[in-house]
């Protein structure tokens, strides 16, 4: 099973790290032989600073551009809370950029206040998902001569401009092929059927459901049924880790986490791997439980990434 890890967004005083921080965290995370480097996504809301973090997007690009081989993804983007246009132009660029590294981890969003402050109808989430999705999709494909000669035309004087010509001309066509999508489903049946056929994997979380309803129907029950619906990579994010705590027993009415010590830490992602998880996103807590780059140390990093065997599946192949 992979391992990637959640980077931290804010530094010392609560400050929005340097981009030398954000280069450095990266190459520790490489260095100590995680898998990869993944970001959560929110709208900032007035008065809520917490939610006024730096874009996901641009951390990952750098955090790309700074390493060689780590996956770099998101978990997960609020797809429905802006502009598809918009959106579908970042994820070009970055897929662009990275080379192929990226991998785009999508939901509809599960916080009401995020839609308000939005201007969006948070009933229209997925019907808006799946509108963006499908634009962002068609960003990738190339439009038949004719579409293409339509769209260039001059006011309709009737001859194509030269830039359709370029356009359908594959030496000129910058085309870098689609990111690798994934969609963050909680309990739904429908939109884990859809994770399962429409995309190329799943991603569950650890986070609210499963401290609400106990661990095994969020984290068990669930991937069984993605499996039972065909799907591929099956991914869990939002595991919390903190290897200060003592040894304890995973009960059934926890959530599923690794805020314990190391040894039920390593028993815990071994019950991953064997209810068939192909890769585990953590988030480092640090003494007092809290998530920044107090904990991000190469010294925690390499006692978290011991705790499994490194498993060397190439993740561009893994959908």
């Amino acid at each position: 099973m992979r391992l990637g890890i959640q980077t931290p967004n804010v530094g010392s005083h609560h400050r929005p790290l340097t981009l030398d921080e954000i280069t450095t965290h990266a190459r520790v995370v490489e260095d100590a032989g995680f898998n990869g480097i993944w970001k959560g996504h929110h709208v900032p809301v007035p008065g809520d600073p917490m939610r006024s973090m730096p874009d996901p997007l641009v951390h990952l690009m750098l955090a790309g551009m700074a390493t060689e081989n780590l996956e770099i993804g998101t978990a997960v983007y609020g797809v429905p809370l802006g502009s598809a246009a918009e959106l579908a132009q970042r994820v070009y660029t970055i897929q662009a950029f990275t080379q192929g590294r990226f991998t785009f981890g999508v939901g509809a969003g599960s916080q009401v206040l995020e839609y308000e402050h939005a201007g969006l109808s948070f009933e229209e989430r997925f019907a808006r998902l799946d509108g963006h999705m499908r634009y962002i999709r068609a960003i990738y494909e190339t439009l038949p001569d004719e579409k293409t000669e339509r769209m260039f035309e001059r006011d309709g004087a009737g001859k194509p401009a030269a830039r359709a010509e370029a356009r359908t001309d594959p030496t000129v066509a910058n085309q870098v092929g689609m990111p690798r999508t994934v969609l963050g489903v909680w309990l739904s049946r429908p939109q884990l059927k859809r994770a399962a056929t429409q995309y190329d994997g799943w991603m569950g979380s650890a986070g609210p459901p499963a401290r609400h309803s106990g661990w095994r129907p969020a984290v068990a029950d669930t991937i069984k049924r993605y499996r039972d619906y065909g799907g591929k990579r099956a991914i869990l994010t939002t595991v919390f880790v903190n290897l200060d705590m003592p040894e304890a027993k995973l009960n059934d009415d926890d959530g599923f986490h690794l805020v314990c010590g190391p040894r039920s830490a390593a028993e815990r992602l071994h019950l991953l791997e064997e209810l068939g998880y192909d890769d585990v996103i953590l988030i480092m807590l640090d003494r007092e439980g809290i998530y920044g780059d107090g904990a991000f140390t190469p010294e925690r990093l390499d006692e978290i990434r011991s705790l499994l065997p490194v498993d060397d599946r190439d993740y561009r192949q893994c959908s």
